[in-house]
């Protein structure tokens, strides 16, 4: 049995995220505060994670991917490169924040 997952976005406007893009992550070895509900950003060649739901100091994963990967129109999966670590998968709520992130990502690849 399938169940449907609804995500209300709203609780990242005006929470200081406004120029990261929305994504629920999973990652079975990454602990998931909010239930993955995160926000993607990016800084020096490096993607940044954050938690904004779990309060100060926000909880975040930040590393250098290795590799992306689309799914379907609203999901990736991007290769951390740490060992037990792996792959995340991104699921966003739109192609259009999709396609945006997965052109920064393949930016900042290595070679």
């Amino acid at each position: 049995m399938k169940r449907l997952l609804v995500i209300d976005w709203r609780w990242m406007s005006g929470s200081g995220f406004d120029g990261q893009v929305p994504v629920l992550v999973h990652q079975r070895m990454l602990i998931q505060p909010g239930g993955g509900k995160a926000a993607v950003g990016f800084d020096n060649g490096k993607i940044i994670i954050t938690y904004p739901t779990t309060g100060p100091p926000n909880t975040r994963t930040i590393f250098r991917p290795k590799e992306v990967q689309r799914i379907d129109p609203v999901t990736l999966k991007v290769n951390s490169g740490f060992l037990d670590f792996g792959w995340l998968t991104f699921k966003f709520e739109s192609e259009e924040d999709s396609v945006k992130v997965e052109l920064k990502i393949r930016e900042i690849l290595p070679g």
